[in-house]
């Protein structure tokens, strides 16, 4: 996808090359970068509208409507984000909106975390997922090829999936034998999600250097990474909780 959406530069000087790399890596980490703050603001705002309303009406209406909405959401993430693909690879059409979509409806569905998670662990998986984002972004400048490690987070991740298949029939035969595995099967898909995100950064630095200038592309390739950001930023939150048991009730 990403290869299709820009022309191969010709002679042009390594100055210019230089210049057109990092102005479109700016924009594609800005647009990252506003994307997380609409959904952290979203989240906020969101868990203080739940919180004043159970509180309001502590009854069991209240918080099933809470998980309809919840569900809703999640459905909305998955059918904004089939929309974005599909816009992309036509390549007619800015991904703007359905991508303030997908950031808003990730931080309706964050303000569970927010609500019921210690804002310490919350902002300790933060601090984690920003570094490792960087160093991402170091790997990314710096290696001349990482393919391989797109392949290998991909047969992961997708392996996982399989694997959780497995578990929730092994759930039904026997319960209390799928904690360890649910650990393992955790690990795995942490692990995916990293090689996936160093994928992701060294791609999108191939399509700089080659430079490309596409807003539409930019966009895409800040969704990507943003993405990439939160599924890790969930992850950890939900690790920290396991080491640390500390979740409010």
């Amino acid at each position: 996808m990403y290869e299709q959406s820009f022309k191969k530069p010709g002679s042009v000087p390594a100055s210019s090359v230089d210049v057109r790399s990092n102005s479109f890596l700016s924009k594609v980490y800005g647009y990252m970068a506003i994307g997380i703050l609409i959904s952290a603001v979203v989240a906020f705002l969101a868990a203080l509208g739940f919180q004043a309303w159970f509180n309001a009406s502590p009854s069991g209406t209240v918080y099933t409507t809470y998980i309809y909405v919840m569900i809703a959401s999640f459905v909305g993430l998955i059918i904004t984000s089939v929309v974005i693909s599909f816009i992309s690879l036509k390549g007619k059409r800015s991904i703007i909106v359905p991508a303030i979509i997908y950031s808003v409806l990730m931080g309706v569905v964050f303000s569970e975390f927010v609500l019921f998670v210690d804002s310490y662990i919350v902002g300790t998986a933060f601090a984690i997922t920003a570094m490792t984002f960087a160093i991402m972004y170091f790997i990314g400048k710096v290696a001349k090829n990482l393919s391989w490690v797109g392949n290998l987070g991909y047969g992961l991740f997708f392996g996982a999936m399989m694997m959780s298949l497995f578990f929730l029939l092994l759930y039904f035969v026997a319960p209390g034998a799928l904690t360890p595995f649910a650990i393992i099967l955790d690990s795995v898909i942490f692990v995916a999600i990293l090689l996936i995100t160093m994928f992701d950064v060294w791609r999108i630095q191939q399509i700089a250097n080659r430079g490309a200038q596409s807003n539409n592309l930019a966009l895409y390739c800040a969704f990507s990474l943003y993405v990439d950001f939160m599924y890790i930023l969930m992850r950890l939150i939900f690790i920290l909780i396991r080491l640390f048991g500390s979740s409010r009730r």
